[in-house]
């Protein structure tokens, strides 16, 4: 069973060797936009728009995730930018746990995830579609866009 919980203030410094491996492990397969040290230093100064969770099993941290709160013209999403350090065939299991946590926050339409293509099927298969090479679930709201 996953448990997820947000890293926030000193937490994000004193932790910051532990999330900068998690957070590279993941930008290996970027293009640069972004670098561990930048997302952690907006998740410190811009707590609102940028976060990071600790991805917890049974009680013992897994991974670490990194997120953007996005907002665009006609809706709001939560856009996940790095995942590092979990198994891939755990992504679908997570991925439904972070949904319903994120349902509960009103001003958020969707879900997005910008990643590897092989993540591709797995999300499918928990109700995720391809956008281009981000995949969106919707939260609440019409799907039209």
């Amino acid at each position: 069973m996953y448990t997820i919980k947000q890293i926030t203030g000193e937490d994000l410094l004193t932790r910051f060797n532990e999330i900068k491996d998690n957070i590279d492990i993941a930008l290996v397969h970027s293009d640069g936009e972004w670098t561990s040290f930048q997302i952690v230093k907006e998740a410190i100064s811009n707590p609102g728009l940028f976060q990071v969770w600790d991805i917890l099993k049974d009680d013992t941290s897994v991974a670490i995730a990194t997120t953007r709160f996005i907002e665009y013209n006609s809706f709001n999403s939560i856009h996940i930018i790095t995942l590092g350090g979990l198994a891939e065939g755990d992504f679908p299991q997570w991925a439904l746990k972070f949904e319903d946590m994120v349902k509960e926050f009103p001003q958020v339409d969707y879900l997005e995830f910008t990643g590897r293509r092989g993540l591709v099927r797995g999300l499918s298969k928990v109700g995720w579609n391809e956008r281009y090479t981000t995949m969106r679930k919707q939260i609440k709201g019409d799907d039209n866009v």
